[in-house]
């Protein structure tokens, strides 16, 4: 074995490709093929916009078309310069646009303040176009080149903000109103323009509409709104569903899903806005009056015809006669198609949305409008025949206006909206206005519905609103995205990671520790309102039918998504709501607690997961699984975050639970059982990290074997990039040998000695992956294939060569006590007491050993929080040994056994008293919650009786649930929650945190993209925030960051001089304890002048003390009542 495990230096070829050195590590077990890699994801959102858009192949034919087409690029990552306004290259409004197009040019996704001064910009130059325009349909001659070129530049800047922020829904309503005006084809249109939140209304002018021609601009604009309404709202100018390159009815199932194209078309609306469906009913009802133009044309007027006297020839009354049905199919169509995309318009969500009585009001007004008189003059300017009369049509028009208005009436009055009452009042002024019998009785009907929605509007707007939710704002990456605050870092120091272009710059970035601490706050506390919202919600305040509470919820899911498009927590929890509340069989899957741990026959658990994964239609919303809706929520997640392997990460647990299901004899089809290994393929192909390769060796091990699992292992190690600091020059490598072989040779009694050399590291392979989405290697991959091959390959040598070959290619390795503890742990179960005592030797220089000190007396807040520490090693164990040592030997499933262990985990370790299922966050809910409903319990109870605590958890803490399986089984993190390898791994933790150094010092918290660094570092502020705030409450503000915004008010002079008595007490505990005591000590009580800590005073003084006082009491009544007997006259007694 010791030759195997420890080779001597001229034995090995240090100048080998990686390829020989796997050779040597794994024998000839590792001349297997590496697995076929699948075909990479295009996930640039403009281009997934032209692919999907209609107006994407008119652009790539713009060569062949007429010259005034436009030659506008269909997805410029960024505004076009220079710019052909005069004023914006020369003048005093020059500079700071200047300035604000240079700062998005270095961050254009970060940045959200100088994409707004260059937006406001560009809104005011589209307005100074206005009067330019005067037919900008391409009929006529009337704008200039010049023009065009702004127009161009103005359409350019619109498309750049959207690559990089595809769900800002302001500045795409903006957008679509400039395609509006730029398909407008009439005066009239054009006029409406102006207004276009006003309801579309049936005019003289479009009745008298002939089939106007329109030109290459028009058709060009045209398609690009249309592809717009599509892509965002998900129908078509018809009012069908956008099918995204399928078929009607055509089937999508589980891997279909994972696409692009599959995941709009089973989500088609990301974007809610009432002013979007606005401009969508506006643009309906244009090519209504078109297309009514074109299918009833009015017939020429015979010679003698005379307008609105009585006809006598046989001739001129039946032209009368066509006239009159001209005209009758003319306002038949408009009216219908108007009416058609409001219906659209609400079952799209448009009816419970913000802004939602802007749709109920135009939908009445236009209603109303059919019995309205049409100003028919213009029939005689232009000498053509005007619409006959037709009462018996009008008294059919208006018994239709009577049955629609009290249909949209009694619609609108059960959805809480602003200006309820207004409404209501004008409803019932409409019924009585009818019939005073028939509107008692509706009153009466319809009054507690309309109370309810009232009721429901009012405790809504207590429990979120729109101003604090921020849902206009610009989807930027979160605070800290590509650089690391450490907790120890000084004010005005920022460390950065290496992540090359994914760190942030400009005004987004924090600089230091306090405005990194303000900005997480304002962060989280947005975060924390939306899932307010989203619990809210779940909890059904309306009493709404199963499919439209799912429609509620849904959309605030997916409001909370294009907010935080940026954030993967906000995608994870859509996609868990989908999963286990999503459609309409999830009562069926939805168990207790107790049934999802009891044992499943196979035939149950198949038919299970059928009905999860039954795939979807296209063009039928009501259709499909929740694991399909699942899986096409993480799709579009990792379209905007195609770095996060959290996200991918979910959805090949998703496929592996659901798809890969075990039939009755046992067998899986080789498609089903690969395609969660596929999923984890194609996001490692496309964003190649650590964390991507460990969690793909995890999935290729357990079904294809350890022979696999090396092939990723060195296909890893091949494609990642080396850190600097890993890199050794020669003279560094030849200086270091001599120190580290005279460390070996002082290990006597031993003829072994330990590779200690770390060589220069080969630059063929590595450097080869010149991609930029390829991540740096971390010691996880290592410890990953070290951990399969001592433990699932039986042969402990070749996992410590791993471990050796860690150490020589990176150096920062030794100096990482995480992985020294893992390659530790590992020679101590060979019994290798010399090369360990030298490991240990070399890594102390790394890292302080200091004894964590302990506490004396705990309360009962402190017994319990010490008792689950007590029992987390266990629980951890157990989650360890599932997650990475399980096979799939037998019928069983091995991600559904993993999930049960951490559903019983995370009661014992947690449970419903000590997690926030509201705002998605560990410790105790807030005692301030809102009482809502009948019963008046918090928010947090209400959505745990209702869902059960397990699911509640799932959907408002899943991913942080997630993030915490994999820090226990290694794949996260950096050891310091790691308590089931080694006692000294949680004291080398503990020593670090006693000596008031964050184990952040070691680096990689988290081996995956950016995102996935960003959450974990997100979730680790949102654990240490209650503790910081409670700090800084205990101390008087003492403990904290100065300049917070919101922070506490200072204390009066009565307070301040309480709390400066025990202020350097409480600051000398709370300092002097180790970090991982001191969220428990900040659950005690203030200290008190005299209490512990602190002497007790002597019994006879407290004694005393009383009597004095009763003493004192009893003189100063006598005097008291001396005093009043002589001002009242009295004689003085004695």
């Amino acid at each position: 074995m010791s030759s195997i495990l420890h080779q001597e230096e001229e034995d090995i070829d240090m100048d080998a490709p990686v390829k020989q050195e796997d050779d040597d590590m794994f024998g000839d077990e590792d001349d297997e093929a590496p697995l076929e890699d699948a075909t990479p994801i295009n996930h640039t959102v403009a281009n997934a916009m032209a692919a999907s858009d209609p107006s994407a192949n008119g652009a790539a034919n713009q060569q062949q078309q007429v010259q005034d087409v436009p030659q506008t690029n269909m997805s410029p990552t960024l505004p076009p310069t220079p710019s052909p306004f005069p004023h914006h290259n020369s003048g005093p409004s020059s500079d700071r646009l200047r300035n604000a197009m240079s700062r998005i040019t270095s961050s254009p996704s970060a940045d959200a303040e100088a994409w707004g001064v260059l937006m406001n910009e560009v809104m005011s130059c589209w307005k100074s176009l206005g009067p330019l325009l005067v037919d900008a349909s391409g009929l006529g001659m009337s704008v200039n080149a010049e023009t065009w070129r702004k127009i161009d530049w103005i359409e350019a800047c619109y498309l750049a903000l959207l690559h990089h922020f595809p769900y800002a829904s302001v500045y795409l309503v903006n957008l679509s109103e400039v395609y509006l005006r730029l398909v407008a084809r009439t005066p009239d249109e054009i006029g409406q323009c102006v207004d276009v939140g006003k309801h579309p209304v049936l005019t003289g002018q479009s009745l008298m509409l002939t089939s106007p021609s329109v030109g290459e601009r028009w058709k060009f604009y045209n398609d690009k709104l249309n592809g717009l309404f599509e892509r965002y709202l998900g129908v078509d100018s018809n009012g069908k569903q956008a099918l995204h390159g399928y078929t009607a009815g055509e089937s999508i199932d589980a891997l279909s899903a994972t696409t692009i194209d599959g995941a709009r078309t089973i989500i088609p609306q990301m974007i809610h806005s009432a002013p979007l469906w606005n401009l969508y009913i506006r643009k309906c009802a244009w090519e209504a009056a078109h297309a009514a133009s074109q299918e009833y044309a009015i017939p020429p007027p015979p010679v003698g015809y005379q307008p609105n006297i009585s006809q006598v020839s046989v001739l001129l009354q039946r032209y009368e006669e066509s006239l009159r049905a001209a005209f009758k199919g003319r306002k038949d169509k408009f009216w219908n198609e108007v009416e058609k995309a409001y219906e659209t318009a609400l079952a799209g969500g448009a009816g419970f949305i913000d802004q939602n009585q802007t749709i109920w009001k135009n939908y009445t007004n236009f209603v109303k409008s059919w019995t309205n008189y049409i100003d028919c003059s213009m029939f005689v300017t232009q000498n053509m025949p005007g619409p006959p009369s037709d009462p018996g049509y009008e008294t059919s028009i208006q018994q239709r206006q009577l049955t629609v208005l009290r249909s949209v009436y009694q619609r609108g009055i059960t959805h809480p909206m602003l200006g309820l009452d207004q409404y209501w009042q004008e409803y019932e002024a409409f019924e009585r206005q009818h019939s005073e019998a028939l509107a008692s009785v509706l009153v009466a009907e319809w009054l507690p519905k309309y109370q309810h929605a009232r009721g429901v509007f009012l405790e809504r707007g207590r429990v979120w609103n729109v101003t604090e939710l921020r849902g206009g704002r610009l989807a930027v990456p979160p605070v800290g995205f590509g650089d690391r605050v450490p907790k120890g870092a000084s004010a005005g120091t920022t460390v950065m990671d290496d992540l090359g272009e994914a760190a942030i710059t400009g005004a987004n970035k924090p600089t230091n520790e306090a405005e990194y601490i303000q900005q997480m706050e304002e962060e989280q506390t947005i975060l924390s309102k939306w899932r307010r919202r989203a619990a809210y919600e779940r909890t059904n305040p309306e009493r709404l039918n199963s499919s439209d509470l799912i429609a509620r919820v849904r959309t605030g899911y997916t409001e909370a998504a294009c907010a935080f498009a940026r954030h993967p927590e906000v995608w994870y929890e859509w996609s868990q709501w989908e999963l286990l509340h999503g459609n309409s069989i999830a009562a069926s899957v939805s168990t207790t607690p107790g049934q999802q741990n009891a044992p499943t026959s196979n035939a149950a658990g198949g038919v299970l997961s059928a009905l999860l994964i039954a795939p979807a239609k296209a063009g039928d919303l009501k259709t499909g699984g929740n694991a399909i809706r699942a899986l096409a929520v993480l799709t579009l997640g990792m379209e905007c975050l195609p770095d996060c392997a959290l996200l991918a990460q979910a959805r090949a647990d998703i496929l592996e639970r659901h798809l890969g299901v075990v039939s009755e004899n046992g067998d899986k089809s080789s498609n089903e059982q690969h395609a969660c290994v596929k999923a984890m393929e194609q996001f490692v192909n496309q964003s190649p990290t650590t964390l991507g390769f460990v969690l793909l060796q995890r999935l290729v091990r357990r079904y294809d074997g350890i022979a696999a699992a090396r092939a990723v292992f060195s296909r890893a190690r091949r494609t990642l990039k080396i850190r600097k600091e890993d890199e050794m020059e020669a003279e560094e490598e030849t200086a270091a040998a001599p120190a580290t072989d005279g460390v070996a040779d002082v290990m006597k009694g031993s003829d072994r000695k330990m590779v200690t050399t770390r060589s220069k590291v080969a630059h063929g392979s590595n450097q080869s992956a010149s991609d930029e989405s390829a991540g740096f290697i971390t010691w996880h991959l290592y410890a990953a294939h070290a951990t399969i091959e001592h433990r699932l390959g039986k042969n402990p040598q070749v996992a410590a060569r791993i471990y050796e070959l860690g150490l020589r290619k990176h150096r920062s390795f030794i100096s990482t006590p995480p992985y020294v503890l893992h390659y530790a742990s590992l020679l101590l179960e060979l019994n290798d007491e010399e090369n360990l005592r030298s490991l240990l030797m070399r890594a102390v220089a790394a890292c302080e050993d200091e004894d964590a000190s302990t506490k004396e007396g705990e309360t009962d807040a402190a017994s319990t929080a010490r008792r689950r520490e007590v029992q987390r090693p266990l629980w951890d164990m157990m989650l360890k040994f599932e997650s990475i040592l399980s096979s799939q030997t037998n019928n069983s499933n091995v991600a559904t056994d993993v999930s049960a262990i951490e559903v019983r985990r995370r009661k014992a370790l947690y449970g419903a008293g000590n997690e926030d299922v509201v705002k998605g966050r560990e410790g105790p809910p807030d005692e301030e919650d809102l009482s809502i409903g009948i019963q008046k319990s918090s928010l947090n109870e209400q959505l745990i009786r209702l869902e059960g605590y397990d699911v509640a958890s799932q959907i408002s803490c899943g991913m942080a649930r997630m993030v915490d399986v994999l820090t226990v089984t290694g794949a996260i993190g950096n050891g310091e929650f790691d308590t089931s390898s080694l006692d000294f791994a949680s004291a080398a933790s503990a020593s670090l945190a006693a000596g008031g150094v964050s184990s952040n010092v070691w680096g990689d918290i988290c081996a995956g993209g950016a995102s996935d660094v960003s959450y974990v570092q997100r979730l680790r502020f949102q654990r240490e925030s209650r503790a910081r705030a409670a700090s800084s409450v205990l101390l008087g503000g003492a403990i904290g960051v100065q300049g917070i915004a919101g922070g506490t008010k200072l204390l009066s002079a009565k307070g301040a001089a309480g709390a400066a008595l025990g202020m350097g007490m409480n600051t000398m505990i709370i300092q002097s304890a180790p970090e991982w005591i001191r969220p428990l000590l900040l659950l005690l009580p203030p200290i008190p002048k005299f209490g512990r800590g602190l002497q007790k005073p002597p019994p006879h003084l407290t004694t005393t003390k009383t009597e004095e006082q009763e003493e004192h009491t009893a003189i100063s009544f006598v005097l008291d009542k001396e005093l009043d007997l002589q001002l009242m006259g009295h004689p003085h007694h004695n």
